[in-house]
């Protein structure tokens, strides 16, 4: 996109989309791989690669830790991923080649190289032709003002460096569509003419120093990608032309809204394409009247309904009492993912049961939920609440007492038939009433549950248990198919210990600490009946 490449095709469609859909048919044929650490990366096999740069002859040149630089008047595409720092050499050869289209700088392991002033002038004066500009993780802690004589630059990514400031002659890139500030957290704001980027199209500044939007950013009507979202004192309306908006939003400082009419005005129901929102309350020292600052927040929060698109949700330091109307199955029936965090003014969680495509659910630092009960499954007694649920997180709950989410089910309609992961950390007061009928279980996690005097659910496919601080829960009839288990701080008496070691023969990690039974002598335990038994921890 960023060469031009895709916008000489006439079809019905924008380039981003004809782009993916090409990339996705050049996966399809193995032209690239799914790198099988990250699901966003893919790799090149070797045999292809060489064969690229065969076709691609002396019109690209990569120069990597051979000190060869390889460097004609006919090449567009030029990238540098060596360990060492750019010498005079290189500048001399890049000042022959002024039809150069495509660069890009990339150290490895963090040892960025030095672009300093000089060397920027050299390459903004000389390169003009440039579609594609990259000084990812490279040590800049500046750009100057020639880079303003690029105009024809499409895509500029400067992640991963110390810059501080941005020139004002950046915003006469008319051309420029991409413009990735990952990580430049030493940046603390835009300049003051932003809106003058009118094509740009993607703005990552995920993890950023940015505190502050530009005035008028509502004017860049092309924008798709916007990460982030830091709101001043009247700006949030800024939203509400960005109507082609996709990917995930955060909105931060959403305390700075005083009036929820401007937050009707950011017109998130109205943004289709985005499938990710984070909102985001922050600093709140000073408020005076609590009262009021949690009604007003209720009404921002009612104001700020999303698409029914809408896939991930996550909402930080909300202190309103209440959720509002649209955070249910009628409103929002495609969410996936679901986190809320931290309030001290919520009394009853939101009705999360008939959502039928929820997988994950987390909740943590909710100060004033004492009970969970039938509601959090939703009203429609008919429906099988949490059905499609694979996750399911509650942490630092300090004044939570009780479960009785399941009530009016039956045993094996009760919901979370699909649960794998259940964790409960940090809510001492819980008494009672976890789920016990977990047919898909895997992972079970319950820590510093001082109180909680119930079983653990029932799993027969469960394979990893973590029981921290939680001397008066019950262990029986633990599951045959364990492969990891850890114990802090229980109880554990050496008939529970030998019990685990003989009915579990597919144990392979055992770690039991702060061990205080009645018996403290290990003799008793054979451990050669496990071939599979990789680790055991035992300390006092």
């Amino acid at each position: 996109m960023a060469e031009g490449l895709l916008s000489c095709c006439q079809i019905n469609m924008s380039e981003e989309e004809l782009g993916t859909e090409f990339f996705n048919d050049l996966v399809a044929r193995s032209f690239f791989q799914q790198s099988r650490h990250c699901a966003s990366c893919f790799t090149m096999h070797d045999l292809l690669n060489d064969l690229a740069k065969s076709v691609s002859g002396e019109f690209c040149s990569q120069i990597s830790d051979s000190l060869e630089i390889n460097i004609t008047k006919r090449t567009r595409h030029l990238s540098w991923s060596r360990k060492i720092n750019i010498d005079d050499k290189f500048f001399e050869h890049v000042s022959k080649c002024n039809i150069l289209r495509f660069m890009a700088f990339r150290w490895e392991f963090g040892r960025g190289g030095l672009i300093n002033t000089d060397k920027q002038r050299v390459l903004f004066s000389t390169l003009k032709y440039l579609h594609v500009l990259s000084f990812n993780d490279c040590l800049l802690t500046k750009l100057v003002d020639d880079i303003g004589n690029l105009k024809l630059l499409r895509y500029l990514d400067i992640s991963y460096t110390k810059i501080k400031t941005l020139p004002d002659s950046i915003c006469r890139l008319h051309n420029l569509q991409t413009l990735l500030l990952l990580w430049c957290y030493h940046l603390a704001e835009l300049p003051l003419d932003w809106n003058k980027l009118v094509n740009l199209r993607h703005l990552d500044m995920r993890m950023s120093g940015i505190k502050k939007m530009p005035n008028h950013i509502g004017r860049l009507k092309h924008l798709r990608t916007l990460t982030s979202f830091s709101i001043g004192k009247h700006d949030v309306n800024e939203l509400g032309n960005l109507s082609n908006l996709q990917g995930t939003l955060s909105i931060f400082r959403l305390e700075n809204v005083t009036d929820p009419a401007d937050a009707v005005e950011a017109n998130l129901k109205g943004k289709k394409h985005l499938d990710g929102l984070v909102l985001n309350w922050g600093d709140k020292f000073g408020r005076c009247n609590e009262n009021e600052d949690s009604i007003l927040e209720r009404q921002v929060l009612e104001a700020l309904q999303p698409n029914g698109n809408l896939k991930k949700l996550s909402i930080l330091r909300y202190d309103g009492t209440s959720f509002p109307r649209w955070f249910g199955a009628s409103h929002l029936p495609n969410l996936v993912s679901i986190a809320l965090t931290e309030s001290k003014f919520c009394f009853v969680l939101p009705s999360f049961g008939q959502l039928p495509f929820l997988k994950e659910l987390s909740i943590s630092c909710f100060y004033g939920i004492e009970a969970i009960g039938p509601e959090f499954c939703g009203n429609d007694s008919s429906n099988i609440p949490f059905r499609s649920l694979e996750i399911l997180k509650f942490e630092e709950m300090s004044a939570w007492k009780e479960w009785c989410s399941f009530e009016g089910h039956s045993e094996e309609g009760q919901g979370l038939s699909c649960l794998k992961e259940l964790s409960v950390r940090r809510c001492p007061w819980l008494r009672r009433d976890l789920p016990q009928h977990l047919p898909s279980l895997q992972k079970l996690e319950i820590c510093d549950c001082q109180h909680l005097e119930d079983s653990i659910p029932k799993a027969a496919s469960i394979h990893e248990i973590k029981l921290c601080l939680c001397e008066k829960l019950f262990l029986k009839d633990l599951p045959s198919s364990l492969k990891k288990a850890t114990m802090y701080g229980t109880c554990i008496i050496e008939s529970t210990l030998h019990q685990i070691l003989v009915n579990n023969p597919f144990l392979e990690e055992m770690k039991i600490h702060n061990f205080h039974g009645p018996n403290k002598k290990w003799s008793s335990l054979d451990l050669r009946i496990h071939d599979s038994l990789v680790t055991l921890s035992i300390t006092s």
